[in-house]
């Protein structure tokens, strides 16, 4: 079975002509973020390609982070549109991204507990004492920092599962969001 097919120039065309226009209206606003444009790679217009791969960078990043995959896919035979993140192409981070943060309530005792406990102040001195050599944390290492802050606070795997699970009942006791809030969205085609 063949998986080739060829777009025509007119398709191509109008795909290129709606992701240059979002490009131009990410220009025309004054809080437009320095390089976190879209991009895309599109074979010629008759030749046979395998696809097209939509991508996404990274959420604190911007879409030149992914071009060696980009190239990659387009060298193989794919049209490649590496899309941006909704509302990464602006800036300030608060007024256009998506914020999720823990309440005030919560994350001030916790952050202040973390610093005044021995263990944690110990583990983060070893960090600052050396930053050129950091190393992930071992799987013993992970579950006893794990372990230690839920001693401090008994709540964080609730809290945690709050955050992890699409549409948990519980996430508006524990955390702050913005993702209801309008914002300029990157075109679907």
């Amino acid at each position: 079975m063949d998986t080739n097919f060829t777009p025509s120039a007119e398709q191509i065309a109008q795909t290129k002509q709606k992701i240059d226009a979002y490009i131009h209206s990410i220009d025309a606003n004054p809080d437009h973020r320095s390089g976190a444009y879209p991009y895309y790679q599109f074979h010629e217009a008759g030749e046979a390609i395998r696809g097209t791969v939509l991508i996404f960078h990274g959420f604190s990043n911007k879409p030149h982070q992914m071009w060696r995959l980009a190239d990659y896919l387009f060298y193989n035979g794919f049209n490649v549109y590496q899309a941006n993140v909704a509302g990464h192409a602006f800036i300030p981070a608060d007024k256009y991204w998506p914020q999720v943060d823990l309440k005030p309530e919560i994350a001030n005792p916790l952050r202040e507990k973390v610093q005044n406990d021995p263990v944690l102040q110990n583990f983060f001195a070893n960090l600052a004492a050396d930053p050129g050599t950091f190393r992930r944390p071992g799987y013993r290492q992970q579950i006893a920092l794990v372990s230690r802050l839920v001693t401090i606070e008994p709540r964080l795997l609730d809290i945690m599962k709050a955050i992890e699970l699409d549409d948990d009942p519980d996430f508006e006791e524990y955390f702050i969001s913005s993702d209801r809030k309008t914002r300029p969205q990157a075109p679907i085609f």
